[in-house]
C-alpha cells in the first residue's frame, strides 16, 4: 500500500514549511541574545519580529501537482539536466516509499532497485524566498543541521532531498543515511554515489 503525502506530513511532520520556521525561530533566538545587553527585554525583542514570523510560516511547502496540471511558478530551482533544461525538486511514491526526484519533461523521476521511473502525480518543492535553501555538500551519509526530510521508507527510514553533479550538469533525488549513499536518476537508471549536495533551510535575515 502506498503512503499518501498528507498522511506522511501529518504523522512525520515533514513538512517543509514547519522545518523553515524552526530555523528561523532559531535565528530569532540568537538576534535576541545578541541584543539582550541592551535596556529592550528578550520578551519585547521577540514581539518586534512576531509579525515576520507569521509571515514566514509555510514560505516553502511540498505542492501536489500531476503532468496535466503542473505550473512551475514559484517552484525551486535546482541547476540544469544534460540537454540544459532546468530541473526542480520533487517528490512522489513509488513501492510504498515517498521519495524526492528530479523534475523534468514534465514528470517527477524518482529511482528504485537500481532503475528511474516516470510519475505522472507528484509534488514540487516551491517557496516565496529562493535564499531560505542551499545545497551544502556531504558524503557517506552526513548531512547538516537544517537539511529538509523528503521522504520516508516503508520502513519508516528518512530520506533526504539530494543532489549530484555529472561535470556539466544535476540531477535530484534521495539521501538514504542507512545505506550512506545518494541516489539519483541518470537516464533510465539510478546512479548510486557517495559524494551528494543534501538541501537545507538556512536562517532568514529578519
Amino acid at each position: 500500500m502506498s503512503i499518501s503525502f498528507s498522511q506522511l506530513t501529518r504523522t512525520h511532520m515533514i513538512a517543509i514549511g514547519v522545518t523553515v520556521l524552526l530555523a528561523t525561530a532559531i535565528c530569532v533566538g540568537v538576534l535576541v541574545s545578541k541584543k539582550s545587553s541592551s535596556s529592550q527585554s528578550s520578551t519585547s525583542l521577540f514581539a518586534t519580529y512576531k509579525d515576520k514570523l507569521l509571515q514566514l510560516d509555510h514560505a516553502t511547502q511540498w505542492k501536489s501537482y500531476t503532468s496535466e496540471t503542473v505550473s512551475l511558478d514559484g517552484a525551486f530551482e535546482a541547476g540544469e539536466d544534460s540537454d540544459g533544461k532546468k530541473i526542480y525538486p520533487c517528490r512522489a511514491s513509488y513501492s510504498r516509499d515517498l521519495m524526492s526526484g528530479t523534475f523534468k519533461s514534465n514528470a517527477c523521476w524518482v529511482t528504485y532497485g537500481g532503475r528511474a521511473y516516470s510519475q505522472s502525480t507528484f509534488e514540487l518543492l516551491v517557496t516565496k524566498n529562493p535564499s531560505a535553501l542551499l545545497w551544502l555538500p556531504n558524503s557517506n551519509g552526513g548531512a547538516y543541521n537544517g537539511a529538509i526530510v523528503s521522504g520516508m521508507t516503508y520502513t519508516d527510514d528518512e530520506l533526504l532531498a539530494a543532489r549530484v553533479s555529472f561535470y556539466y550538469y544535476y540531477a535530484v533525488g534521495k539521501m538514504h543515511d542507512r545505506y550512506a549513499s545518494a541516489y539519483v536518476p541518470r537516464g533510465n537508471t539510478e546512479y548510486e554515489t557517495k559524494e551528494y549536495e543534501a538541501l537545507c533551510a538556512v536562517d532568514y535575515s529578519l
